[in-house]
């Protein structure tokens, strides 16, 4: 009956070196207020200077997004009072941005972008509680930013979930953005309404400011749908309003009533002229782009005969894909490279909580390792007891020769092992020759416990089969 009309404001800092107007560093971790000047703190007499990688950043992450290019695009001041805003006006662009009308396509369905504006950051207040008191960080003022603004065209929260996902990992791919949103260099408001299904688009809209993770947005945009949906039922008229996102309780509240744009009086920004971008700009940086993310999702099913969840997770980890891709040069065992970078190596990562460029591991050891399970020469227990030595670069023959794990061909030592076990397991024997083959597996597991591993198992099927099924 009810159905969530939902839009998103994604704020994004720039991976540039220096500020949007000034020549202070970007760096996250130094010392409050200690990367500042007379520019990004607004003081008289200051004059800003545009950083032209910013504009560079910003192109490169609008074709990524398939918006048109404003070749001459404006800046103009945003009034608004607030500590952490030493100006009293962020400088940003309003009626002609860098780029307008782009998308995104999740799932089979087109999320329209209606704009991508530059604008620098604010600087961070930090509230704390003994004594209660809140203090200001400058060093974030004047950070370059894009606001990336999408049509209200999402349904669900699942959705917007979905769609932050594939827009942080654009920008990712394209080198544009470190996508942290625990640092806050991503950031997103959540614009939700609600109506009756078929209803025109509501007159009212509700912001949820600052939600810094994607179970944050689901969350509060799900909470949101429900209190106005109860709203509607009961007759309470709905206001415009932007509210935050209450972690510990997990309810919106109130922050204050939605501004209007005149309330920020904007005007032209006196002190800096048009932004161009030249046609050579935009063929030159146009070559820069990457594959993007739902390309190599779609190129690993294809080329490599992936499913969705197995593609998925490679367009999710692109330092993983790299590897991938590199290891099928060397070996055309795509799915066993699959299996072992899925499965043995994620779990590793997971529980040494490292990264792949902690390791010495490389596509030629873990084509050495396939190739000798393959061969017979080790079997795929002893591979997975050896596989954390390989990946701090040692060699898996080496390995093997070292701890003399190699396997064991020994075909009559096996079959001395495998008649005792048949004469002690009358019961398994019996089920296994009444027609359940799967007990098959009893004995290949006993007796690979009984040789740690080392038994060859092609030699104990054989085995089976030649003493079981006569």
């Amino acid at each position: 009956m009810y159905e969530a009309v939902i839009g998103l404001e994604i704020h994004s800092q720039l991976l540039t070196e220096t500020k949007l107007f000034c020549r202070c560093s970007t760096r996250y971790d130094s010392p409050p207020n200690t990367n500042i000047c007379p520019v990004c703190l607004g003081l008289p007499g200051a004059l800003p200077v545009m950083n032209r990688q910013a504009a560079h950043y910003a192109v490169l992450a609008a074709m990524s997004l398939n918006l048109s290019i404003n070749q001459r695009s404006y800046f103009a001041r945003k009034n608004y009072f607030y500590p952490d805003l030493p100006k009293g006006y962020q400088i940003t662009q309003y009626e002609v941005p860098v780029s307008r009308k782009g998308y995104i396509d999740i799932n089979g369905k087109r999320i329209g972008i209606d704009r991508i504006h530059i604008e620098e950051d604010a600087g961070k207040s930090i509230h704390m509680e003994n004594p209660p008191q809140t203090k200001v960080d400058f060093n974030r003022s004047g950070i370059p930013l894009i606001e990336i603004v999408t049509e209200p065209d999402i349904e669900t929260p699942e959705e917007a979930v979905d769609f932050l996902h594939i827009l942080r990992l654009t920008l990712m791919y394209i080198g544009v953005s470190d996508g942290n949103m625990e640092e806050g260099s991503l950031r997103c408001d959540g614009n939700i309404s609600v109506r009756k299904k078929g209803d025109p688009l509501p007159d009212y809209k509700v912001e949820i400011k600052n939600l810094n993770s994607f179970r944050f947005l689901a969350k509060a945009l799900e909470y949101e749908f429900h209190q106005q949906v109860r709203m509607m039922e009961n007759g309470i008229t709905i206001e415009s309003c932007t509210k935050l996102w209450d972690t510990k309780e997990n309810v919106t509240r109130l922050m204050r009533r939605k501004e209007e744009e005149f309330d920020y009086r904007y005007f032209p920004e006196p002190d800096l002229g048009a932004l161009d971008i030249s046609d050579d700009d935009i063929q030159h940086w146009k070559t820069e782009l990457p594959e993007l993310p739902q390309q190599k999702r779609a190129r690993f099913e294809q080329c490599f005969d992936m499913d969705a969840k197995a593609a998925s997770f490679y367009m999710f980890n692109p330092g993983i894909a790299n590897f991938f891709e590199a290891s099928a040069l060397v070996t055309d065992n795509h799915k066993k490279i699959d299996s072992w970078l899925r499965t043995e190596l994620m779990r590793v990562l997971k529980e040494e909580n490292k990264t792949l460029s902690d390791l010495s591991f490389t596509p030629d050891l873990l084509a050495q390792l396939i190739h000798m399970v393959e061969t017979d020469e080790i079997t795929g227990k002893i591979a997975k007891e050896i596989f954390r030595d390989v990946l701090d670069g040692k060699s898996p023959k080496d390995i093997v020769a070292e701890k003399g794990i190699q396997k064991m061909d020994n075909r009559d030592e096996i079959e001395r092992m495998l008649l005792e076990l048949i004469e002690t397991s009358p019961k398994e024997v019996d089920k296994y020759r009444s027609g359940h083959k799967k007990m098959a597996a009893y004995f290949v597991g006993r007796i690979m416990a009984q040789t740690k591993g080392q038994a060859n198992p092609k030699i104990i099927n054989e085995l089976i089969q030649k003493h079981l099924d006569e």
